[in-house]
């Protein structure tokens, strides 16, 4: 996906613009892809990468994550997951 596809909201016909930070825009309001999705459904937390859809191929936001962009970010070393720190110390 890049800045300016289209993403409808799974179950419904919301749509919003992707933008270049990740983020959409609604009507000339910027927000999260989460914040989004939460206005929608009306859930409190949305499995965001399964429920944006990519308008043009239909694909859900998921597949493109799996997918590297281009040659360049490909070729990027993958950063081992840091471990979380502990709750209580």
């Amino acid at each position: 996906m890049k800045a300016g596809d289209i993403l409808v909201a799974r179950g419904s016909d919301e749509e919003a613009v992707l933008l270049q930070n990740g983020h959409v825009s609604i009507n000339d309001e910027e927000m999260s892809m989460q914040d989004w999705l939460r206005r929608v459904t009306g859930w409190k937390s949305v499995e965001t990468y399964k429920f944006a859809i990519h308008k043009e191929s239909g694909k859900i936001s998921a597949d493109f994550q799996a997918a590297p962009i281009n040659a360049e970010e490909a070729a990027l070393p993958l950063r081992p997951r840091q471990p979380a720190p502990p709750l209580w110390t």
